[in-house]
Order: C-alpha cells, then sequence, then structure tokens
C-alpha cells in the first residue's frame, strides 16, 4: 500500500537465458538487505532468500525482482506486529517486510509495494504532492494505483498456482481480485483483459474501498487542510492530476492497460454522502481561513455511492480531451 497509509496497513525479461537478469537482480536485492535487529539478522537473511526465491519461480516475480533492481531499492526488514505485511518508502527507494509474516505473504508483499515503486518512479517530474492536489483528483490517483498493485499481485499469485499452489489458494480464497483475473484469463486468454478485470474488482472490495476512502480523508485532508492554517498555506488541495497521467500510472508491460473513461467513470470516483459533507466543510474550512486559497469544489464532482457501494448519483467528473481523444481513434482502427 502506497505512502504513509502503507506503513500500517510488472514487461518480461525473457532475452535471459534460464532468468540470470533475475538471479542478478535476487543477488543485488539480497546484498541491500538490512535487519530488524542484530539478533534477528540470521533469521531475517534466510527469510529473505526464501521470498526472493519464491518470486523467481513466476514471470511477474522475476520483472519485479528485475525493474526493482534497476531502479536501486532495497529491502529492509522491521517489526511491525502481525497485521502488517510491509510497505513502500519510495522517498528512500525502499521497500519494508515485516518479519513476522511468512514468506508466502511476503512474497504478495513484495510484488505489491514493488509495484508502488515502480509507479512512483514513472511519475510525472511536476506531479503535485498530496496536499497540493485537488480532492477528487487526488482520490482517483491514489484509489487508482492500488488497485493497479493488486491487479500485478492478483497476476502474481495466479502464476503461483503450480510452482507455489500454497500463495494461489490463500489469495484465491481471500481476495476477489484473483478470482476476478483468473476468470477473465480462463475466458479469453488474454492477460490484459484479466489485469482490466481484476484492476475494476478492486472497486467492488469493500475492505480495501471503504479502508481508502476513510484514510485518506482521515489522515490525509483532515491534517493538511490543519497545516495548512497553520502554516497560512494558500496552495493546498489547487493542483489538477491529470487523469492521463494517472493512466500512465497503471501499466502492464509497459504499457497503459486502463482507459481515461474509466477512470472518470462512477466506481472509481465514488464516495458516500457522509465523507463528502465531511471533506466540504474541512475544505470550507480551511479556504475561509487562509488568505489567497481557493476553495476545491472538485468532490462535488465525484460520484456518490450508499455504504454498500451502490452509486446513488453519477460522477461529474471532466475527461481529458486528448486523452479521450486518442481513446476513440484506437477503437475506429
Amino acid at each position: 500500500m502506497s505512502g504513509a497509509a502503507a506503513e500500517f496497513t510488472q514487461k518480461s525479461y525473457k532475452k535471459y537465458a534460464c532468468g540470470e537478469k533475475a538471479r542478478q537482480a535476487q543477488k543485488t536485492l539480497q546484498n541491500t538487505f538490512a535487519a530488524s535487529s542484530a539478533k534477528s539478522a540470521a533469521d531475517e537473511q534466510k527469510l529473505l532468500g526464501d521470498v526472493l526465491n519464491t518470486l523467481n519461480k513466476t514471470d511477474s516475480g522475476r520483472e519485479t525482482l528485475e525493474t526493482l533492481s534497476d531502479l536501486g531499492y532495497k529491502i529492509q526488514f522491521r517489526n511491525m506486529g502481525k497485521r502488517f505485511g510491509g510497505y513502500c518508502n519510495y522517498d528512500d527507494r525502499l521497500i519494508v517486510l515485516n518479519p513476522a509474516r511468512s514468506k508466502n505473504f511476503l512474497a504478495i508483499a513484495v510484488v505489491h509495494e514493488g509495484r508502488h515503486g515502480i509507479q512512483f518512479a514513472s511519475e510525472k517530474k511536476n506531479a503535485p504532492l498530496f496536499e497540493e492536489t485537488r480532492v477528487a483528483d487526488m482520490y482517483r490517483m491514489r484509489k487508482a494505483i492500488e488497485a493497479d498493485a493488486c491487479a500485478h499481485q492478483s497476476a502474481f499469485a495466479y502464476e503461483c498456482k503450480d510452482v507455489v499452489p500454497e500463495v494461489y489458494a490463500k489469495q484465491k480464497r481471500d481476495y476477489p481480485m484473483l478470482a476476478a483475473y483468473e476468470t477473465e484469463l480462463e475466458k479469453t486468454g488474454d492477460k490484459k483483459q484479466a489485469m482490466r478485470a481484476a484492476f475494476k474488482s478492486w472497486y467492488d472490495f469493500p475492505p480495501y474501498r471503504d479502508l481508502y476512502d476513510d484514510y485518506y480523508k482521515d489522515n490525509g485532508i483532515v491534517p493538511a487542510a490543519q497545516e495548512g492554517k497553520k502554516s497560512n498555506d494558500p496552495a493546498l488541495f489547487s493542483k489538477e492530476y491529470p487523469v492521463r497521467d494517472v493512466v500512465d500510472l497503471c501499466l502492464y508491460r509497459g504499457k497503459p492497460y486502463m482507459t481515461a473513461e474509466y477512470l472518470n467513470s462512477d466506481k472509481p470516483n465514488a464516495l458516500t454522502a457522509e465523507a463528502k459533507k465531511e471533506i466540504k466543510a474541512v475544505l470550507a474550512d480551511y479556504a475561509q481561513s487562509v488568505a489567497g486559497a481557493k476553495l476545491d469544489t472538485s468532490v462535488d464532482k465525484t460520484a456518490t455511492r450508499d455504504k454498500d457501494g451502490k452509486i446513488l448519483e453519477p460522477a461529474k467528473m471532466q475527461s481529458n480531451a486528448v486523452v479521450l481523444a486518442k481513446a476513440a481513434q484506437k477503437r475506429e482502427r
């Protein structure tokens, strides 16, 4: 999971015979390892070796190892209790893992958190910071990168079906994104279509959808507004995060697999009426309290859903004309 939220909660390289590049990447990442303590170093070094060996058994896992190694990522173990598996610190290019979790769980965590590292490495240089971004754009982007990470996680778990069946079985039991991926792949034989199906199913999974809706409200928007008032910063919640840039963060084999049309549709942009009311009050208070601050009304364009995810009012997101025009041209070919 991305950013602060994650602290508490892949282009195939077939030109290298027998996974030569992936083996080198595994060695590189193993050498970057930092243990949670000197006492635990030997056990954690072995655990990391087992995790990396599991990843190296699949195409998706090898891709993750290679890309993280190319990006200069390091792996560190840190005790986080029994609940949390890990997170990605993309500022320091660090994947942090919880040594209390199993090797199979941590293999999934590396794929998921690795996607966040890869996403942010490809983010536009002028991309606005979290607190600078209009609220509706922030939600669209942040939830999309979670959906993308889970789609890649699903592809990896599916590839484990024969080589590490216990990884596949647990993901299939607990995460509907894998079921969506598998159903679409077995129906069409198209991995890109399967990725899309897994991505879309994320928005129908309440444990994640509701978590991020609440987290970014309570631990993102609210404290950012409070800090903005304290520092008299008028630039918060003012910058666009274009849908075309979100599309470019969600890649499969190096190319976008989702569309601007989908990312501007209802489910990727839905909040409950209660959440919208609370957010609007926070934004109004900030704008009224800071000289020069402009009121962010973007949340008015998001869809309204009930607590079960049913859309009550449609989204009114402004589509990026260039992206949609290109998509239309491709459909006509």
